[in-house]
């Protein structure tokens, strides 16, 4: 164990490891993305090319590059190998930038801001290729499928999560307007096989969201069964939609899912 204090003027609020876990990057109110060293427990780099507050970092999960966030307005990517020079900055969002995340695929950046959007930007272009709407309040919080590009999930400082397809929809796919009635989301995070997500918020709860088992209803507090449901029964069946595109793989594929998930359940509440 060691402590950050000592070399960070001020608090941190985001911190992500690098695809190897040697190393991890850190964003703090001063201004700064820090690269830090497991190993020798020591500072590597500092990053202040930001000229507020650092909200979000978030390590490419394949390559030698981080992108942050700032109160700025302002998305940086930065070379953590590098000393202190920016590769690049992307500008979109009027406002407050509150979260940075990568696709699987590393290709795709989303962001989410106090201007209420969620964009995505192609790396491999360095633009903005898309802008939703949706969101009432400030995005919170970001997360992309663990698996498709074209998942994915962000949450507000009102309580909403949204589903979103970014490449066949500006509008959202599904909003489920009172997740954490009324609420900050405060992260969302995927079940690395993408059937399951959890998301916590400012209401003290961490919810997890999945498929109805059979023959039962879900559940939703605020009484949007149509929303939630819609989530439920669309979740696989997207999943294999956009993974497998041959129509009788993607059957066979949702079939396999749908039980692997359906037993989950099943001995996930037969346990308790």
């Amino acid at each position: 164990m060691f402590y950050l204090s000592s070399s960070v003027l001020g608090s941190i609020r985001k911190i992500s490891s690098s695809p190897t876990d040697a190393k991890f990057a850190t964003g703090s109110e001063d201004g700064a993305v820090s690269i830090w060293d497991f190993a020798t427990a020591t500072k590597e780099s500092d990053f202040r090319d930001h000229g507020w507050d650092v909200n979000g970092v978030a390590w490419h999960p394949f390559y030698s590059l981080v992108a942050s966030c700032s109160k700025d307005n302002t998305i940086k990517l930065f070379d953590p190998r590098a000393t202190s020079t920016t590769k690049s900055t992307l500008f979109g969002h009027n406002n407050n930038v509150h979260e940075v995340c990568w696709s699987p695929s590393g290709n795709l950046l989303a962001s989410g801001g106090r201007d209420y959007l969620v964009k995505i930007y192609d790396i491999r272009k360095m633009k903005e290729i898309s802008t939703h709407r949706g969101h009432e309040k400030a995005v919170t919080t970001l997360a992309f499928h663990p698996l498709c590009d074209n998942l994915l999930l962000s949450g507000s400082l009102d309580g909403m999560l949204i589903y979103w397809m970014p490449a066949h929809m500006r509008e959202p796919h599904t909003l489920l307007r009172r997740a954490h009635n009324y609420f900050a989301v405060s992260t969302i995070a995927w079940h690395p096989t993408g059937l399951m997500l959890a998301s916590a918020g400012n209401d003290g709860f961490v919810k997890f969201w999945h498929r109805a088992p059979p023959g039962q209803p879900s559940f939703n507090p605020s009484g949007e069964r149509r929303n939630i449901e819609e989530l439920d029964k669309n979740l696989v069946l997207i999943c294999c939609h956009i993974c497998c595109k041959d129509e009788r793989k993607r059957f066979h594929l949702y079939v396999c899912l749908s039980l692997f998930l359906t037993s989950f359940i099943f001995l996930h509440h037969f346990i308790i």
